[in-house]
């Protein structure tokens, strides 16, 4: 069963079954041509240059009936792309212009919030330094003798640090209908220097795929010399039709 038909098109559809029928069609086609040649395969041996010879032929209609394979599946598929194709490009005109639209709306609701953060830090540490400063003072308070103030400024003391600890949480903003827009920490980060990278992250097998990969693209399109690195040759069977 074509998964991608079915999801468009629905279990029973009658686009779905047709494909279907096409697919199943087509593909005992190829196997019918690949049982053909199983006797062949199987005793298919290399002593000489008559059996190399016949070998070669009977790679090259197995590379047929590989390409015919692969160009019967681009043709039923190719249909299927066209349509994703103009969904795509219709929708995809809409959503970046609502994404854009949101990203305006968040982008000032982004600067309120953070301009409220700003305000409730700044009324944090003035809320800590008067908690400090009246613990300061409660304790020459007890020092000299006067109790009563003491206590007093220590009362002032708690307060004021309850305060700050209340100004400490980060702005959150709440719509009547149950929406919220709050800060979240993103850490982001840049390389500055190479090579203080640790090993954990330079012998990654995904930092080595990525340097191979960009190698084997400068080697595809001509390079024959690069400082560590051994570029040679090798000799591999090409069948052609």
């Amino acid at each position: 069963m074509n998964l991608a038909v079915t999801d468009i098109a629905g279990e029973g559809h009658n686009l779905r079954d047709s494909l279907d029928v096409e697919i199943e069609e087509a593909l005992r086609e190829f196997k019918d041509q690949l049982d053909e040649r199983g006797g062949e395969i199987e005793r298919c041996k290399i002593t000489n240059d008559d059996e190399a010879g016949r070998a070669t032929a009977l790679a090259g209609i197995l590379l047929d009936i590989e390409k015919a394979a692969e160009r019967k599946r681009v043709e039923l598929k190719e249909p299927f792309l066209r349509s994703g194709k103009r969904v795509d490009a219709a929708f995809g005109a809409f959503t970046e212009i609502a994404k854009k639209a949101k990203a305006g709306v968040v982008a000032m609701i982004d600067a309120y919030r953070r301009e409220q953060d700003r305000k409730r830090a700044a009324e944090q540490e003035k809320l800590e330094r008067e908690a400090r400063e009246k613990a300061e003072a409660a304790a020459a308070a007890a020092e000299a003798g006067n109790l009563v103030q003491a206590a007093k400024l220590e009362q002032q003391s708690d307060q004021a640090a309850a305060s700050a600890q209340d100004a400490a949480e980060p702005t959150t903003i709440r719509s009547t209908y149950g929406q919220t827009a709050s800060g979240r920490t993103i850490w982001k980060h840049q390389v500055v220097d190479k090579k203080k990278l640790p090993k954990q992250i330079t012998d990654h097998p995904k930092v080595a795929e990525a340097i191979d990969a960009v190698i084997a693209g400068m080697v595809r399109s001509g390079t024959r010399e690069i400082p560590g690195v051994r570029i040679y040759s090798e000799s591999a069977t090409v069948i052609r039709r």
